[in-house]
């Protein structure tokens, strides 16, 4: 999950993206080095597909990225966003 807390207050939307323990492999994808961090029970692939969604409909939370995973993630969805 992606968050700047102005815009979830101001929307009451937050931006996901997909995260898969199927094995995918783009240029645009990064499987988790810290999956633990994450509190994720099986190794995990970050793809580079995101989503709007309502606050309301997130259930679960597992944890966050570790400062590296979200580093590499951010420079990936940059490239595929061409930003």
């Amino acid at each position: 999950m992606f968050r700047e807390p102005a815009f979830e207050r101001a929307a009451f939307d937050i931006t996901v993206a997909m995260i898969t323990s199927r094995a995918h492999k783009t240029a645009y994808d990064h499987s988790l080095a810290d999956r633990q961090h994450a509190r994720l029970l099986k190794p995990a692939t970050v793809r580079a597909k995101l989503a709007t969604v309502g606050t309301g409909t997130v259930r679960y939370r597992p944890g966050s990225l570790s400062e590296p995973d979200m580093r590499e993630v951010d420079r990936r969805l940059r490239q595929a966003m061409a930003l």
